[in-house]
Order: structure tokens, then C-alpha cells, then sequence
């Protein structure tokens, strides 16, 4: 059976709803910030981030006035661990899993291709199915056992399995969050059956985090917080009549507007409406950009 990323978009709408809002692997601002670049000038809209609350206050059993802070971060990882089981299960195209234990799983996603767009980022698709077999105990223990998150260090520690086991590897407050940030990253490259180059360094920042439950080397990847604010810019024209980016003004002008910010999306306006969007990183900084409107460049997609 081949992969259906409709069919996973479809069953993991819920989990995924609730990753995009808590733990998105890149964080966007809830008011977009523009930075004009075109040529008629340039203004700066500020921004305005957004956060979701990671605590939930549960009613006491007698009704009463008293309640008690619950932490959810451990339901939200349960969530997350779920998308990629059921990930897991649409690449080797059992689409119910019932019953099936996740070492059977693996065996069969053994000799299972990888799904787009992961077929072409081995070693993020190696850590992917790494880190579902290893936090599948810690899953096991929010789900069917006993687990706890000491305070005030917030790692959160499983029971084990039965008398004589080891216990799973506890999970930190960072590699909960990196774990989470992950599975919401891949699931939606995989639904879009794209992976765009800051969304993959993005990636290999998160699991160098996560290096303790893969077991696999460091990757190097780069990380990208805070507010991403969009880079209006028009197009210029040669005496030819070609078109181009004029990638130093560009430059020049998005870190004049947000010197402090890790990262810069690009918004190029045309005439007649239409506009193309990128990683104001995949422009060089350091020359003019011909653009063919006819054949953009593979960093630049329609809106």
C-alpha cells in the first residue's frame, strides 16, 4: 500500500491542531511584522507574539472552590507520540495498528521507503523512527502506567514495566519540547510533501537536543526563535527588460527594520498582484538575483 499523506492529514487533524498551537517547530508571530523593501520605501509594523498556557486548573473532586494546577506538557507529548505511531502505521500501510506492538512496526518499516519528503533527508528520517521506538516506554507510562514530572526541574520519569526493569529514560523539559516541536515539523512537511531549508536546519537543532533518546550523531542545525517577520520587496529591471532582486538592498533594509530577530521570510510584490514567497536566506546578500517569472528560482513559490 503507498503512503496516503491525505489519509494522515485526515486521521491526526486533532493532535496536530494541538502541536501547531503549543509546540510549532518554527514559532510565528500572532500580528505579522512587515518590513517594506520595495522601492517606494520602508515601514515597520510591530509585532505581537502569541503563546498557548501549558497549565490547566482541574475542579476538586467535591466541587468546592479549590483546584488543583495540572500540567499538561506530558498529554501534549502523549499527543504528539501518537501522530508518529500513526505516521508509522501509514508508511508501512497498516492503517489500523491495532494490536500491533511497535517492534513489529519497526520490522516492517524496515524494508518500507521513506515518505516525501524525508526520502531525500536520510538522517532526519533515521532520527524520526529513532525517537518514536525510543520514548514508546514513556508513551506507555502516561498512557497505561505511572509517570510523574518533578518539580521544579519539570523532567518527566516513567515507571517500569515490571519488577526487575529498568525504568524509560526520563525526558527533559527541553526535549519534551524539542520532541514535540519535531513530530508537529514532520508531520507537516510530510502533509505538504515539502521540507524547506530552515525547516530543516530547524529539525537538526531539535534532535542535537534529542541526541540522548536517538543515539545518533549531532547534525548542527541552527535555531530559529521568536517572531519571523516578512521582507516586502519588488521586483527591478535590467535595461533588457529582465527582472531581478536586488539582494543587498533587500538585505540592508530587513536588518535595518529587525536587527534582532533569527530569521526573515520574503514577500516579492508584482505589478499585477501575484506575489512569490521564500527564506530571505536562500537571496544572497551580496549580488543582484535574475528572477524568470516564467521559472523562479526552486526557493520561491506562488502564494
Amino acid at each position: 500500500m503507498t503512503f496516503s499523506s491525505t489519509d494522515f492529514e485526515q486521521r491526526t487533524e486533532y493532535e496536530r491542531f494541538v502541536l501547531d498551537t503549543a509546540y510549532p517547530l518554527i514559532a510565528r508571530a500572532a500580528t505579522g511584522a512587515i518590513i517594506d523593501a520595495t522601492r517606494r520605501g520602508r515601514r515597520d509594523i510591530g509585532v505581537a507574539v502569541g503563546a498557548i498556557g501549558l497549565k490547566a486548573h482541574v475542579p476538586s473532586p467535591g466541587g468546592g472552590s479549590k483546584s488543583a494546577e495540572f500540567d499538561i506538557r506530558p498529554l501534549i507529548f502523549g499527543a504528539a507520540w501518537k501522530v508518529l505511531d500513526l505516521l508509522i502505521e501509514g508508511v508501512i500501510g497498516h492503517s489500523t495498528g491495532k494490536g500491533m506492538q511497535v517492534k513489529n512496526k519497526l520490522a516492517m518499516l524496515a524494508s518500507a521507503p521513506s515518505p516525501a519528503p524525508f526520502s531525500g533527508e536520510p538522517k532526519l528520517w533515521e532520527r524520526t523512527v529513532a525517537i518514536y521506538s525510543n520514548t514508546a516506554e514513556m508513551r506507555n507510562c502516561i498512557v497505561h502506567r505511572r509517570f510523574q514530572v518533578d518539580k521544579p526541574a519539570e523532567v518527566m520519569r516513567g515507571s517500569a514495566k515490571k519488577v526487575g526493569d529498568s525504568p524509560p529514560r526520563p525526558v527533559s523539559f527541553d526535549e519534551q519540547a524539542a520532541f514535540c516541536r519535531i513530530v508537529q515539523g514532520v508531520a507537516s512537511s510530510v502533509i505538504a510533501q515539502e521540507l524547506t531549508a530552515r525547516e530543516c536546519r530547524q529539525l537538526q537543532y531539535m534532535f542535537d537536543v534529542l541526541r540522548g533518546h536517538h543515539g545518533l550523531g549531532a547534525l548542527g542545525g541552527s535555531l530559529v526563535e521568536g517572531p519571523i517577520p516578512t521582507v516586502k520587496a519588488s521586483l527591478d529591471q535590467f535595461d533588457s527588460g529582465a527582472f531581478y532582486l536586488d539582494g543587498p538592498h533587500i538585505h540592508q533594509q530587513a536588518h535595518e527594520g529587525a536587527s534582532d530577530v533569527a530569521a526573515f521570510d520574503l514577500m516579492v510584490v508584482l505589478a499585477d498582484g501575484r506575489s512569490l514567497l521564500g527564506d530571505l536566506a536562500a537571496l544572497p546578500a551580496d549580488d543582484v538575483t535574475p528572477i524568470d517569472l516564467d521559472d523562479p528560482p526552486a526557493w520561491l513559490r506562488w502564494q
